[in-house]
């Protein structure tokens, strides 16, 4: 063969791999969005479950003034936080 030939079937093949490439690229990316979408319908919260604003977690914690509770969920004292 010669080599004129051969350099373009090199070229050739190697867009073809450039294709394939591309394409599993955007088989990817694409069954990603499609497994976010699935993730994101399956995990929300009614409003039964939902507690009452002042029956939060947060706000036990906060009415408690436990510092070492408070340090530990935020890192500082209740003092500091409420100055902040």
């Amino acid at each position: 063969m010669p080599v004129q030939r051969l350099r373009k079937l090199r070229r050739c093949r190697e867009e073809e791999d450039d294709v394939i490439d591309d394409a599993v690229v955007l088989a990817i990316i694409l069954g990603e969005l499609g497994a976010a979408n699935g993730r994101r319908n399956r995990f929300y919260l009614t409003r039964p479950v939902l507690l009452a604003p002042k029956k939060s977690p947060w706000q036990i914690l906060r009415n408690s003034w436990d510092e070492k509770a408070f340090i530990l969920t935020t890192g500082l004292s209740p003092t500091t936080f409420d100055y902040l």
